[in-house]
């Protein structure tokens, strides 16, 4: 057995200075009543008191409860154990007193019972209408409970008038309410464990006519180098409510003697682990004869602040399979009468039932997130049980790499160790945050909330829930390839590139911020671009703008403004970019011809080609750089081949010169002109672009080219009659031109004879 000291003996009956017991003292203020009122009227509960229902119940409980007084048995009112036992009905009297002067009107008197151990379960939650009281008088009123779990209990009494209470504070009165698990009568021993000496004995007892006695009676004495054991059947005390607040443990009255070095232990025993813990030794005397009357005593134990006769017992003792244990031991010698137990009391905190305990949850809301980002689902849990309970929240089906947590309605965090206090009946909002890995497929996913209750895992809801990824739009703003760039004192238009890079089409809405631009400089949109943009995921927009570079603006110069797109389906997602434009040189150059390139022979025959050059002066104190093109207005089959050289580097007052070559249709006709040719060049230094003068002087050279070849004509001549002969004329030329036709002999057979005629058909010579 462990070794623990001996707890002080007090008499009960012989020592009058016994303390009173802390935790069995009103926490009711009495209060006088004050001078003046607003209604006159102020309720007081003042007293309460308790009795058992029935002769039986008090028989065996009276005489460790606090049923007050006892016939025939002088306890102190105050020494007491339990209000009553587990599953036996309790009469709890009110006195309810109108400290006022005018009448109080209907009176609610409502009882709650609440168990210690847990933030809020009423037990017992009653509510009774009283008669109204007259100033100054007082009644009572009864309720009759019955407490379905054992341990240490609160009270509250509370009186409410249906008129304005003027002293509302003391409406209300408070004490512990105690109830034992077992209260053993020593009437029957059948179930227990005795061994030896121990059994039923009626030379004295205080309840059902029997004691718990170790020896041979008043009249005899207990034997020489002997062990008793008594022991308690098995009591189931898995329900014990792990390190209790209040004092757990047993109690009882004994008397009886024993001689030096004999002694009783009473301990408790783990009947799963085997432990036995000592609990407290008795020895000595306390009443050695009966015939005046037996002198019982009981402890007075100073235990979680407070003192009572119960004994303290570790709930790490508390199992399936508990006993009490008492074993008396005797020595060889100087034998006595040995000891009586009566009314063993036990006492320990119950854990609430699971049938207590129930919670459900409803959707409340819920927030899709992008890849990366927190969304929510908010939940609405209820207690629908009779206990205040800590609610564990928890999700099933999480993808991996995904985040979780769990907050208030107030944004809060939820630890999850400890969970969400709900009273009974209450409802409270809770949000889980889900943020899913940046890679999460797009669409939805299905999880399961639950919620298990922290005091049994059985109790619990679960809740299907639709958490959608939400497809990502994400401006992204490119910055120019080139940097744009405008002549001192212009206005020059340029683009800018946005890109969607998330994964569904948005609308941007687009702010310029000017304020790192000098003074003079201006960006603005273009008068007919849209501050909000529809963009599609992989088609780019072009934004126009216009920059403004003012007179006196240093060519080269370089500036920036800040361009910033924001999607309006989730305004944390923009872009912000820095774009540079710089003021440009103001380009002085002239191109077109010169008077020897003007002179050439521009005669050119179908199907051949003209090679045309231009000339480009830079008449500008600045070396600048053009790009160079012809422009032309298309027409038939003429070719015009671009200028291919790169772009021309020329030096302050330099020149240089390009080409282009025109090629005519190879059916073109004789005098046809080629297209109208405009020189343009473009400066990259400046962006300005200059036109020379229109150049149209290539035309179609006369090419004269007919043949002739006979078609048909008759083998011999006929005298007299017209002899037809066909021909096939053809113009191989570019150009119509009236024909002359002459019809002449031979050389060899002379001049036609005289009364030969001749004659052409008109209409078959064109």
């Amino acid at each position: 057995m462990n070794s623990q000291p001996a707890f002080v003996l007090v008499l009960l009956f012989l020592v009058a200075s016994l303390s009173p017991l802390a935790e069995l003292e009103s926490t009711h203020d009495s209060m006088l009543a004050p001078n003046a009122r607003a209604t006159g009227v102020d309720l007081t509960v003042n007293d309460v008191s308790f009795s058992y229902t029935s002769s039986s119940d008090e028989a065996r409980y009276r005489m460790f409860s606090s049923n007050h007084p006892i016939p025939l048995f002088n306890r102190p009112a105050e020494l007491y154990v339990v209000d009553t036992v587990v599953d036996v009905p309790i009469y709890v009297e009110l006195t309810i007193e109108n400290l006022g002067t005018n009448p109080s009107g209907t009176i609610d008197v409502q009882l709650k019972i609440l168990h210690d151990e847990y933030q809020l379960f009423e037990m017992v939650n009653v509510t009774q209408q009283m008669s109204a009281l007259n100033g100054g008088s007082s009644n009572s009123i009864g309720f009759t409970v019955t407490p379905t779990y054992a341990g240490n209990h609160s009270l509250q009494a509370i009186a409410t008038s249906t008129v304005l209470d003027d002293q509302p504070s003391n409406n209300q009165y408070n004490r512990h309410f105690t109830v034992a698990s077992h209260y053993f009568n020593c009437d029957d021993l059948s179930l227990w464990t005795t061994t030896n000496e121990w059994g039923t004995n009626s030379d004295t007892s205080l309840s059902e006519g029997s004691a718990c006695h170790v020896g041979n009676g008043e009249a005899s004495t207990y034997g020489a180098s002997t062990t008793s054991l008594l022991e308690t059947p098995t009591i189931d005390m898995s329900d014990a409510v792990n390190a209790p607040t209040k004092t757990n443990g047993v109690s009882f009255f004994y008397t009886g003697s024993s001689q030096q070095g004999d002694e009783m232990k009473f301990s408790i025993k783990n009947g799963v682990s085997g432990q036995i813990s000592e609990l407290g030794t008795l020895s000595g005397t306390i009443d050695q004869a009966f015939l005046d009357g037996a002198s019982w005593q009981t402890f007075s134990v100073a235990n979680q602040g407070a003192t009572s006769p119960l004994v303290p017992a570790s709930s790490s003792a508390f199992s399936s399979a508990t006993t009490f244990q008492f074993v008396f031991t005797s020595n060889a010698i100087d034998n006595d009468i040995g000891f009586w137990l009566d009314d063993i009391v036990i006492v320990y905190d119950q854990k609430v039932k699971p049938k207590e305990y129930a919670i459900s949850s409803t959707g409340v809301s819920t927030n899709g997130a992008l890849p990366g980002d927190w969304g929510s689902v908010g939940i609405a849990l209820t207690n629908d049980g009779n206990i205040s309970d800590y609610v564990m929240p928890s999700v099933e089906n999480l993808p991996v790499d995904w985040d979780v947590y769990f907050a208030h309605d107030s944004g809060v965090s939820i630890n999850t160790q400890t969970g969400v206090l709900l009273a009974p009946g209450e409802t409270k909002i809770i949000h889980m945050k889900l943020m899913p890995d940046e890679n999460a497929t797009t669409g939805f996913n299905q999880l399961v909330f639950t919620a298990t209750s922290s005091q049994h895992q059985s109790v619990n809801t679960s809740l299907p829930v639709q958490f959608q990824v939400l497809p990502d739009r994400e401006p992204l703003i490119i910055q120019p390839e080139e940097r744009p760039s405008c002549p001192p004192g212009y206005t020059c238009p340029f683009d800018v590139e946005i890109q969607n890079i998330g994964d569904a089409t948005d609308v941007f809405d687009l702010v310029l911020d000017q304020l790192a631009l000098p003074s003079g400089w201006g960006v603005q949109f273009s008068w007919a671009q849209s501050t909000s943009i529809l963009v599609r995921a992989d088609q780019p927009v072009l934004v126009g703008l216009s920059m403004t570079v003012p007179l006196d603006a240093t060519p080269d110069t370089v500036v920036s403004f800040s361009l910033q797109a924001t999607s309006q389906n989730n305004t944390e997602k923009f872009h912000s970019l820095n774009i540079g434009v710089a003021a440009s040189m103001i380009s002085e150059a002239y191109v077109g011809m010169t008077s020897s390139q003007a002179s050439h022979d521009w005669f050119v025959d179908a199907g051949e080609s003209k090679t045309v050059s231009f000339t480009i002066w830079n008449n500008a104190s600045r070396q600048d750089i053009f790009s160079m093109t012809v422009e032309y207005e298309p027409k038939g089959m003429w070719m015009i081949e671009q200028p291919s050289r790169p772009d021309a580097v020329i030096n302050p007052g330099g020149t240089t010169t390009f080409t282009a070559v025109v090629t005519a249709p190879d059916n073109a006709q004789a005098g046809e002109q080629a297209p109208a040719l405009t020189p343009k060049i473009t400066s990259e230094r400046s962006g300005m672009s200059i036109e020379g003068d229109a150049f149209e002087g290539i035309k179609v050279s006369t090419i004269r080219n007919l043949g002739l070849s006979l078609v048909d004509a008759p083998d011999k001549l006929r005298p007299g009659a017209s002899n037809k002969f066909v021909f096939d004329l053809v113009n191989n030329g570019n150009g119509g031109r009236p024909l002359c036709w002459l019809l002449k002999p031979s050389h060899r057979l002379g001049p036609f004879p005289t009364a030969w005629t001749e004659r052409t058909p008109l209409d078959r010579l064109h």
